[in-house]
C-alpha cells in the first residue's frame, strides 16, 4: 500500500503533498458549493438525528466520509501512511523537515498535513 519514496527529496515529498492538498481543497469547494442549493440545506437536528450520529460507528463514518469526499480520504490515508515511511526512515526530524518544505510552498497545506500527521511518531498538532 505505500509508495515507494525512497531517493525523493524532501522538496519533491512537499510537492506532491501540496498538489494532493490541492485536490482535496478543490473537492472540498465541490461539496460546498453542492450544498448550497435549497434543497440540499438540512431543517433542525431532531433527537433521532443526534442519536443516529452517537450510535454510527467509526467505520460507517468513514465509509460515509469516503462515498462524499473520497479524494480527501484517501489523501488523508495517503499522507498517514507517508508519515509512517518517513519515520521510519529519517525519524521526527525527518517529518519536521517535509514539512517545513510544505510550508514553504504553501502555509494552508502544511496545516492541513499538520492535523493529519497528529498523533503519528510523537508529532502533535
Amino acid at each position: 500500500m505505500f509508495i515507494d519514496i525512497e531517493g525523493l527529496s524532501d522538496v519533491q515529498l512537499a510537492e506532491a503533498i501540496c498538489d494532493l492538498y490541492d485536490r482535496v481543497y478543490a473537492e472540498r469547494e465541490a461539496v460546498a458549493k453542492s450544498r448550497l442549493f435549497p434543497e440540499t440545506i438540512p431543517g433542525p437536528v431532531s433527537s433521532e438525528d443526534i442519536e443516529h450520529v452517537l450510535n454510527t460507528s467509526a467505520v460507517d463514518k468513514l465509509e460515509a466520509d469516503a462515498k462524499e469526499k473520497p479524494v480527501a480520504t484517501a489523501a488523508q490515508w495517503a499522507v498517514r501512511c507517508l508519515a509512517f515511511q518517513l519515520l521510519s526512515q529519517g525519524g521526527l526530524n525527518r517529518m519536521k523537515d517535509v514539512c517545513s518544505e510544505v510550508g514553504e510552498i504553501n502555509g494552508r497545506a502544511e496545516n492541513w498535513l499538520d492535523h493529519r500527521w497528529n498523533g503519528i511518531g510523537g508529532w502533535w498538532s
